[in-house]
């Protein structure tokens, strides 16, 4: 009985651990969208409604999200002028 509590507490230790790592990511990801559309305003190849089109598409896919925000800002730019021409 001892053994499988123990087993149980470590079990409930590592999803505790999971779940405050998902945690950090969320915030850290809540952070970078607010931060979005002052980015994509630094970048002067965007009109405003290409802004929003290109903000949403940003945020409904994490990888080229990530992608946007690892880059410096001249290949920011390119990328959003690849997404806005289809070619991303």
């Amino acid at each position: 009985m001892v053994e499988m509590t123990g087993k149980f507490c470590d079990q409930t230790n590592e999803n505790l651990q999971a779940i405050g790592k998902w945690i950090d990511y969320e915030v850290s990801l809540g952070e970078k969208r607010e931060k979005l559309f002052e980015a994509l305003g630094k970048l002067e190849v965007l009109t405003t409604d290409q802004q929003i089109i290109v903000a949403k598409s940003l945020i409904n896919n994490n990888k080229a999200f990530e992608l946007f925000f690892s880059l410096p800002d001249d290949a920011r730019a390119r990328m959003v002028t690849l997404m806005v021409s289809d070619k991303f």
